[in-house]
């Protein structure tokens, strides 16, 4: 272990991201010298912890717009900080007008502040009025886009926002319209990360494969158990993070995989959007 110096706002940043009490974090930091990711995997051999337990958490107020054009979707996330200003209609009308401008361009512009909004004003000189009247630091946070440009011809897009637009989704879709909503809110409710296990990064499957494995060594299970347990909490960890293996929230007999093919309908992309949450 290194001698180095652990702040407090460190410990905090791990703390907030993992659970676990303050004492148990900096353990974490000082055995990891600092490195936060290493931090977070060493607190959940230790204790079994799941990952990304604030994926969801948000961490500023907000709006969520969506608009779609030519079969283009696009969410647009305005921040502001508090949740008085957030309820302004303003902030939606200005959300709205970013999303409206970017489907109707058709993609995400390189400099979302220049971008030209239906009223004549970009992006920029609307959100600096919004800051003048409503005097809060005011910004367009993120913006996410789909197309179904790379779908069949029956593809659309079919998005969700929860009340309060805080949480957004939003999926292309071939098959029908209401089931593809339907799906956004099991998005919205579920966040999966990946769209199936092919979708997920092999460094991904390799940083929890290692956890699991560090864990059942600690246990003290033999090398044949444990490699059995390492696939199964893989499996399970992988049927939680990607939206056609997770249960239907409508149906928990089935999957979405399930769902889509009993349907005759699948689904080529989707985005979730979270106020607060990281991108």
């Amino acid at each position: 272990m290194a001698d180095i110096a652990i702040s407090a706002a460190q410990v905090k940043a791990l703390r907030e991201a993992s659970g676990m009490g303050m004492m148990e974090c900096k353990k974490a930091l000082l055995a990891c010298d600092g490195d936060f990711d290493s931090a977070q995997d060493w607190l959940r051999v230790k204790s079994g912890a799941k990952a990304d337990k604030v994926a969801s958490r948000q961490a500023s107020e907000g709006k969520i717009a969506f608009a779609s054009h030519n079969g283009v979707g696009v969410l647009v996330e305005v921040s502001c900080e508090t949740d008085f200003v957030a309820r302004d209609e303003n902030i939606a009308a200005f959300a709205s007008a970013v999303a409206n401008a970017v489907a109707a361009v058709g993609s995400i512009p390189n400099d979302i502040n220049t971008l030209p909004l239906a009223n004549g004003q970009n992006a920029e000189e609307m959100r600096q009025n919004m800051v003048m009247k409503l005097g809060e630091n005011i910004s367009i946070r993120n913006v996410k886009a789909i197309s179904t440009s790379n779908s069949t011809t029956d593809s659309n897009i079919a998005a969700y926002i929860h009340s309060g637009d805080k949480i957004a989704a939003m999926c292309t879709i071939n098959g029908d319209i209401e089931l593809g909503r339907d799906i956004c809110m099991h998005i919205a409710a579920m966040q999966p990360r990946y769209l199936n296990t092919e979708s997920v990064p092999e460094n991904v499957i390799a940083r929890e494969r290692d956890v699991f494995t560090q864990q059942a060594v600690e246990s003290g299970k033999s090398a044949e158990m444990a490699e059995k347990i390492v696939a199964g909490k893989l499996n399970k960890h992988l049927a939680e993070i990607t939206l056609m293996q997770q249960p239907f929230v409508k149906d928990t007999e089935q999957t979405i995989a399930q769902v889509l093919k009993k349907a005759d309908a699948s689904i080529t992309a989707f985005e979730l959007l979270i106020v607060g949450a990281a991108s």
